[in-house]
């Protein structure tokens, strides 16, 4: 499979090669048909104009429609060789949060919760409110020790209370299996083991899932 990076720089010197040729008249197929060459290179930018026109349309219609494969294209789109002004624009696929590590000391559940569900929030925000096109990390956490039971209702309450639930909806509890009164949709999804925090030397990752529009706690 050949990666994104590698198609990037095959884009590049391919385009490279063909303004070249045509300034300095030589090259493989550019002296005699240096027109043709610059009508492909024409047709393949008018294309991916148009394809980019389609997912913008797309996107206005369904703001959801964002994901992985769209910000590959968007990448691909970046490449050719137009004026700045005229290339598009995706705040979705345009960064890559930074990956942050999370110690916890404290045994308190109370204060583990807390500061898991903020952290949950805080991954939401960096996502753009669930329209980025990435999929990334945003917290991996070493948890010493959990004295009491911390589950997925938990953390969901005290989004509640921080009335971020119209934003942030969790509706359905994954794995207590059961509906609570959080938005419309089930926004995160709760994938620990047999669904709850406990013990000792606790490993901890909130991710967010581009293709899902969901934030993951794994």
């Amino acid at each position: 499979m050949v990666s994104l990076s590698n198609r990037r720089v095959t884009f590049e010197k391919y385009f490279i090669f063909l303004f070249f040729a045509k300034w300095r008249g030589r090259g493989v197929g550019a002296m005699k048909n240096k027109g043709m060459e610059f009508k492909l290179l024409a047709d393949v930018v008018i294309a991916l104009v148009a394809l980019w026109v389609i997912f913008n349309i797309f996107q206005i219609m369904a703001p959801d429609f964002v994901n992985s494969s769209v910000c590959k294209f968007y990448q691909v789109i970046l490449v050719v060789p137009l004026p700045d002004q005229l290339k598009p624009s995706l705040s979705q696929c345009s960064f890559t949060p930074r990956q942050e590590h999370v110690e916890i000391e404290s045994d308190s559940a109370d204060e583990i919760k807390l500061i898991i569900a903020r952290k949950i929030e805080d991954c939401w925000q960096k996502a753009d409110d669930g329209k980025s096109g990435q999929t990334f990390i945003c917290y991996d956490f070493y948890i010493k020790r959990i004295t009491r039971e911390i589950k997925e209702v938990d953390i969901t309450q005290i989004i509640k209370n921080d009335k971020k639930c119209d934003s942030l909806q969790n509706n359905y509890l994954d794995k207590e299996n059961k509906y609570f009164d959080c938005g419309s949709a089930n926004k995160i999804y709760w994938g620990y083991e047999e669904g709850k925090l406990v013990g000792k030397d606790m490993v901890l990752i909130i991710k967010f899932n581009a293709f899902n529009h969901r934030i993951e706690v794994v």
